[in-house]
């Protein structure tokens, strides 16, 4: 794909589909002005990785669960 600095990468998945193994839209927007758009498979493997990702990070989910303690 030669990605190249500049190059925007916009990844889209169906928050209802979010899952281990799922689907997963890709675009690719060069600094020459280009795009690509492809299908991939997220390298996402367990429930626990999902819902990390749902609340925006690590971080962000640690937080989360102090405020709620």
């Amino acid at each position: 794909m030669k990605l190249t600095a500049g190059d925007v990468l916009e990844i889209r998945v169906d928050d209802q589909l979010f899952a281990p193994r799922c689907p997963v839209g890709v675009n690719v927007r060069r600094t020459a002005g280009d795009h690509i758009s492809f299908s991939a498979t997220a390298a996402i493997e367990t429930m626990t990785e999902v819902e990390t990702l749902k609340a925006g990070g690590i971080h962000l989910l640690i937080l989360r669960d102090i405020m709620a303690s």
